[in-house]
């Protein structure tokens, strides 16, 4: 048992259509990109601060939850520990540009849809208001998985 563990909640909207693998080994992986976005007032201007996240869900959890119900423009809530890199730092790589810059990936253990994603045409991109049809897992996917298995 661990003594110390690290559980993040994200609640933010869906920005492009999952995408469902197989390992070599036969496990099932989904990945999608995520947003959250924080508002906050300086002075007499409102600043918005927006951060991507690379969420990876692994068997059940992706090809039951995930690559059926999740789209582009749904509004999720994950539970997810981090996935650092070997030195247990987020995973860094090189920009076109030349810059480095770093990743958030995140594994989900749990996720809530909260809001389906708006129908296309006619609104504007505004989200619909949530219906009473929320679908939610909260089975630990557990296990763990070799980076072997992992096919990106």
């Amino acid at each position: 048992m661990a003594l110390s563990s690290a559980e993040i909640r994200l609640k933010g909207f869906v920005g492009g259509e999952p995408e469902l693998r197989y390992t070599p080994n036969g496990h099932a992986v989904a990945s999608f990109r995520m947003a959250t976005s924080r508002n906050w007032k300086q002075g007499e201007e409102w600043k918005s601060e927006t951060t991507w996240w690379r969420v990876t869900a692994w068997n059940d959890l992706a090809e039951r939850i995930v690559a059926p119900l999740i789209h582009k423009g749904s509004l999720v809530q994950c539970f997810c520990r981090p996935a650092p890199d070997a030195n247990g730092n987020p995973p860094t790589f090189t920009r076109r540009d030349g810059t480095t810059g770093s990743t958030w990936e995140m594994v989900a253990n749990e996720i809530d849809i909260l809001q389906k994603p708006p129908k296309s045409g006619g609104d504007n991109g505004v989200p619909m208001p949530p219906d009473d049809s929320s679908t939610s897992t909260g089975a630990e996917q557990g296990g763990s998985y070799e980076t072997e298995d992992i096919p990106f």
